[in-house]
């Protein structure tokens, strides 16, 4: 396989490292290719398909896996206990112990696979874990501190190439229908343009996407305000809702960008940025403010960025200038085995110092390249080890260094000394390695520090004859074999060496290259082993995986995994997202289908790629947004008819007449609820002039809601509108009116409040009761009515705290209503339910725009006038006797 062809697959196999939103509890996510998410279980799974139990619907998942893209499992890192690490031609990666061998395999052993036996040919290299000599060992991805800080968890981001063709009319393009040219994970961190690999400037002829998503592990439940700036455009979505956006072209006013707010509950919430450059400079500014007023930048710059898990668990960075730094304690005398790969020449510096800063100054040893040589520096020496050919893509050497002589000898790949240069003295002890990449991309094969083996000199060996190393620097050329009597090393004229298995430190394969493809699954696990197949079965602990090294399928425990992704999908065509609805869970969104009435459930779901239409559970905690196209853009009744809103105190607000109201019960007509009378203690407010219905008929919510807004501006939540201190005098109850505090505030249309008690209610006028008087004033005066009487248990506790929302619904309608309800089942265009307050109820499927099942974001079933709860007035500052 040609270098360039290795190059160009490597940022596809870096979608195999795509762990997004949150694993809570116990609980995995199946992942499809749009991004889409569902939270729950693996089941016992046939070839090309995916079972899957989730709390959001009641029946098992069935899915193609070509709509799939991958399984993510919660963090359980599993560390292997057997000797040796495998790397296969295939890019396979994992840990065994070597129990036999023939002419044509090895026979392996380990607790997560099993028994394997592995074709020789099929043997990349093989090397010991826990080699005596080792002092470090950063060959691998999981061998380097990478922790990092950060506000935002298991970050992933995705780099698209945009072509100028897409349709500017979308401010985005469809990042779901496009393929990504580099993607990656941080385990923790920041949103980091530079990830991207372009320069801070631009061609005005490119133009590039960037997609970021992760978790943000929110506190406190509150009201959070995010700031957004971008050059040139940008949006951000939490829970899978966009928050706010900053366009280009004017679209935005504000120079410093868009500030919107959104409610947030305490635990995880799944954060998605996404950025567009169209030429030029560009530059991202994203703020979470939190209730405090506390602000915290989600843009940084990201510990280690660049570097990823690449084919075979090697580092691999596509970043000019990203660096990597471990410390680690390196010995008075030691040897340092290199391996590096580039898709062009190699250009890259190697460094030892206390740390990151100090390696990379000129006072620390460095063995780095210049142009085309590579150079042997420290203070004052600098000695050139070799020339880099323009078409060498690999560097492969060993240094060792003697304390005594303060020598350090360069080798190549074969053991010849290339150069020996006097006057070096390293920072030994408690130090560190440092790398840095100086070209287009570098891999980072092997990067082992030993002790100085007890062989002194690295011992020349013919780089082209396959051979085994012992612990001791010691190499014998031939094939290694094992056996119940023991183990040995044949050679091609057939004598045989016996060894202990023991000092056995790797093997090598001349001519042996990597050849990874990407048509096939992949299940990686959190310690950076990695198998690659044909998933020929599933089930909730292992894996059935027919994989390229070995002629029989291989077993793999899950225990320890962290995902199993998907080759690219068969299918001709991806459905699109745009026309579906939408399901939100903590974990993120799933598009599909909202069905009623199927297999004679009220509730359905069908997602894509999945067999059949899905019942919804009523447990399950869950948000349904339909498309624009499902709801019906007519009345659902006659306004007219049905002229208040009827405002209770568990968030629900009901269209409504109101025909009679007494203390103790309420007389109404509904154009969904078949009872006409409920307990009066269950009523917040009667508004009998609805402005969405008054002024702009026949609208949605949310098209009224843009027009209020551009038309009046943003009102404040807890007036509605009214005058906040007027509102909050009417609300301030006086000391000597502490024993008979009003119940009621009336609101005229004009504005007025007049607070007192609510004592009945007919067609055509209200009698109030206000300072011991009591009047009758006409219906036609009144913009509403609400009862601000204290909570028995805390000021401002809504009745919501103590609802048990288990197989209930909320549905919110086109026309701003929202009812609570257990569903029964849907017929003749309508969903069926029923009420604890209300009883039986019919609501139109073309007027529901949303549905929120179970206890899914209970923080937000709230009245719209929770807040108008009376208070009482602060005491007076009383002196301590002396002079006032």
């Amino acid at each position: 396989m040609t270098r360039a062809r290795l190059s160009s697959i490597y940022s596809v196999l870096l979608l195999a490292l795509l762990l997004t939103a949150s694993t809570q509890g116990q609980e995995s996510l199946l992942r499809w290719r749009n991004g889409d998410v569902l939270p729950g279980q693996l089941l016992q799974s046939g070839p090309g398909q995916i079972r899957w139990s989730s709390p959001v619907f009641s029946d098992d998942v069935l899915v193609d896996t070509n709509a799939l893209a991958s399984i993510v499992f919660p963090v359980d890192t599993v560390y292997p206990t057997e000797a040796f690490r495998v790397c296969t031609t295939s890019g396979d990666v994992f840990s065994a112990d070597i129990i036999g061998s023939d002419e044509r395999s090895l026979h392996l052993s380990s607790k997560r696979y099993g028994r394997v036996r592995v074709e020789r040919d099929a043997v990349y290299s093989l090397n010991r874990l826990s080699n005596p000599n080792l002092a470090f060992d950063g060959s691998q991805y999981r061998d380097w501190d990478l922790a990092l800080d950060g506000p935002i968890k298991e970050l992933t981001y995705q780099v698209y190439d945009i072509h100028e063709d897409w349709e500017r009319d979308d401010p985005f393009p469809d990042l779901s229908k496009l393929t990504p040219a580099r993607a990656g994970r941080l385990a923790q961190g920041y949103l980091d343009l530079g990830l991207s690999g372009f320069p801070d400037v631009v061609n005005a002829g490119l133009h590039f996407a960037m997609a970021f998503e992760g978790r943000l592990d929110i506190p406190e439940a509150g009201q959070y305000r995010f700031n957004l700036y971008a050059d040139d455009q940008a949006r951000l979505f939490v829970d899978g809702k966009l928050v706010v956006e900053f366009l280009e072209n004017g679209r935005n006013p504000e120079a410093g960008g868009h500030t919107r707010g959104v409610h947030l509950g305490a635990g995880f919430h799944v954060l998605r940025v996404e950025f567009l450059e169209l030429g030029g400079e560009f530059k991202l500014v994203t703020r979470m403010i939190g209730p405090d007023g506390r602000s915290q930048s989600l843009v940084g710059v990201n510990k280690a960025s660049g570097w990823q898990r690449g084919p075979g668990g090697h580092m691999h960075c596509n970043r000019k200038k990203a660096s990597l730094f471990s410390p680690i304690k390196i010995p008075m005398q030691f040897e340092i085995d290199l391996e590096l790969d580039a898709s062009a020449s190699p250009r890259f510096v190697l460094a030892l110092g206390p740390d990151a800063l100090s390696a990379a100054s000129n006072e620390s040893l460095r063995l780095e390249t210049w142009d085309d040589a590579l150079v042997v520096a420290q203070g004052k020496v600098f000695e050139p080890v070799m020339t880099i050919a323009q078409d060498q893509h690999d560097i492969r050497l060993r240094l060792a260094y003697a304390n005594d002589t303060r020598a350090l000898r360069v080798y190549d790949a074969p053991g010849r000394t290339l150069v020996t240069v006097m006057g070096i003295q390293p920072t030994t002890g408690e130090s560190g390695i440092f790398i840095r990449n100086r070209g287009e991309d570098l891999t980072v094969r092997r990067l082992s520090v030993y002790h100085r083996s007890s062989a002194g000199d690295a011992q020349a060996f013919d780089a082209a004859r396959a051979r085994v190393h012992l612990i001791d620097g010691q190499v014998l050329y031939g094939r290694l074999y094992v056996h119940e009597d023991g183990a040995y090393v044949l050679d091609r004229a057939g004598t045989r060496r016996h060894i202990d298995l023991a000092s056995v430190d790797r093997i090598a394969c001349p001519d042996v290259e990597l050849a990874v493809t990407a048509d096939r699954a992949e299940l990686a696990y959190a310690d950076g082993a990695v198998l690659w197949g044909q998933v020929e079965q599933a089930s909730p602990s292992q894996v059935l995986l027919r994989s390229a090294f070995s002629d029989q399928a291989v077993s793999c425990a899950l225990a320890g995994a962290s995902l199993i992704r998907f080759g690219p999908s068969r299918a001709e065509d991806s459905a699109s997202s745009d026309d579906m609805d939408e399901l939100f869970t903590r974990s993120g969104r799933l598009c599909g289908r909202l069905a009623f009435d199927w297999a004679g459930a009220a509730l359905s779901w069908h997602a894509p790629g999945a067999a059949k239409p899905l019942r919804l559970a009523s447990t399950g905690a869950a948000r349904i947004e339909r498309n624009s196209s499902s709801v019906s853009k007519e009345a659902a009744f006659d306004a007219g008819q049905f002229p208040c809103l009827l405002h209770l105190k568990n968030g629900e607000i009901i269209p409504c007449q109101v025909l009679a109201y007494d203390t103790s019960k309420l007389d109404f007509a509904s154009p969904f609820i078949t009872q006409q009378q409920i307990d009066s203690t269950h009523v917040k407010a009667i508004d009998f002039t609805p402005l969405r219905r008054r002024d702009v008929k026949g609208a949605s919510s949310r098209q009224v809601d843009a027009w209020l807004t551009k038309i009046l501006g943003p009102a404040p939540k807890a007036s509605l509108g009214m005058d906040p201190l007027r509102l909050e005098r009417a609300l301030t109850v006086p000391r000597f009116n502490r024993n008979s505090p009003p119940s009621h505030i009336l609101v005229a249309r004009n504005g007025d409040l007049k607070r007192g008690r609510l004592l009945s209610i007919n067609t055509q006028t209200i009698q109030f009761e206000s300072k011991l008087l009591k009047q009758m004033i006409p219906l036609k005066h009144m913009a509403r009515v609400v009862n601000i009487s204290k909570s028995e248990r805390e000021p401002n506790e809504g009745m919501e705290k103590d609802m048990d929302l288990t197989g209930k619904v909320r549905a919110s309608l086109a026309d701003g209503s929202i009812l609570l309800f257990e569903a029964l089942e849907s017929q003749n265009g309508k969903l069926i339910g029923r009420s604890a307050i209300y009883g039986e109820l019919a609501i139109p499927i073309a007027s529901i725009q949303g549905l929120n099942i179970g206890a899914f974001e209970q923080e937000m079933l709230k009245s719209l006038f929770q807040a108008w709860v009376i208070r009482p007035a602060k005491e007076p500052a009383l002196g301590d006797g002396q002079d006032q």
